[in-house]
């Protein structure tokens, strides 16, 4: 077991940004763990200075992934962002299991009936 240092200095002439909505953080993954740096407002030029630890197997074979990105602000979050995958599955199966539901008890209606028609003509 070894350790990794991974110090995120800066980020050098990043696109223009609408400084009210999005904030500036890097995300560093070693060996499928992500680690993040604190955000930063939007700036072209954001300097950080972090050392990041990671606890690796071999620091010299780990594989490091090194991502700046933008984070949208709350109030953008709410207007913009899309639903979680989750929720869109659990509504689905809500449906689902509504239609279910609704499919069994006009069965079961259907049969009351039938059978309450064979008692009347009986």
């Amino acid at each position: 077991m070894g350790v990794l240092n991974v110090t995120v200095v800066e980020a050098k002439d990043l696109p223009p940004k609408d400084a009210s909505t999005t904030e500036v953080f890097v995300s560093v993954q070693v060996d499928g763990t992500v680690l993040h740096v604190p955000v930063k407002p939007a700036d072209a030029n954001p300097k950080w200075g972090d050392v990041l630890t990671f606890q690796v197997a071999d620091p010299a074979t780990s594989k490091v992934v090194v991502e700046v990105k933008d984070k949208v602000t709350k109030k953008k979050d709410k207007e913009g962002k899309a639903p979680k995958e989750g929720k869109e599955k659990k509504d689905k199966e809500g449906k689902e299991k509504k239609d279910k539901e609704g499919k069994e008890k006009e069965g079961k209606e259907k049969k009351d009936k039938e059978g309450k028609e064979e008692r009347e003509e009986g």
